[in-house]
């Protein structure tokens, strides 16, 4: 078996195994968030929009491209504007060594993928406060995180372009 068949099948049955595990369930209402560290911080992304986590991918820049998208990556048979979350949050990256950290791909048109410093796991996402549902604990992860706007955060990188241009 050849190294990239090796790791490819390695690959396989750890997105096989983590798309079967069950978020935390608690008690307490809230939504289903991936949890992620950025920046020496913990974010939470709401899991109905994470299609997969994996380990870092080879980054080809983009020219021209928005200055905060890395470039493009190849995941799951497709090109993604790879993204890192700590620039986009406004953030300092942690010192990463490469191959170190995660990815996490997005349910998203144009397809993107998030560079991380690490997934902690998912688990539900309550509200601290009512008035500021932005800002959510994780039982079991994180006693505070906030809450991932990405349409909001993305927008800006993906304006369609206009007619005739």
């Amino acid at each position: 078996m050849t190294e990239d068949a090796r790791r490819r099948r390695i690959l396989d049955a750890r997105t096989a195994e983590l798309s079967g595990r069950q978020p935390l369930q608690t008690d307490a209402p809230g939504q289903g968030a991936c949890a992620v560290s950025v920046g020496g911080e913990v974010f939470a992304i709401p899991i109905d929009r994470v299609r997969a986590v994996i380990e870092p991918m080879r980054v080809v820049p983009l020219p021209g491209g928005h200055p905060l998208v890395s470039g493009l990556g190849h995941a799951w048979g497709r090109f993604h504007a790879v993204v890192e979350l700590a620039a986009l949050l406004g953030l300092s990256p942690a010192e990463r060594k490469a191959g170190e950290g995660h990815v996490v791909i997005l349910r998203h048109e144009p397809p993107v993928a998030l560079t991380v410093e690490r997934v902690l796991g998912t688990g539900t996402a309550v509200p601290i406060s009512p008035d500021d549902p932005l800002s959510v604990r994780l039982p079991g992860l994180a006693d505070a995180a906030a809450l991932v706007d990405l349409e909001a955060l993305l927008a800006p990188l993906f304006i369609p372009a206009s007619p005739g241009a």
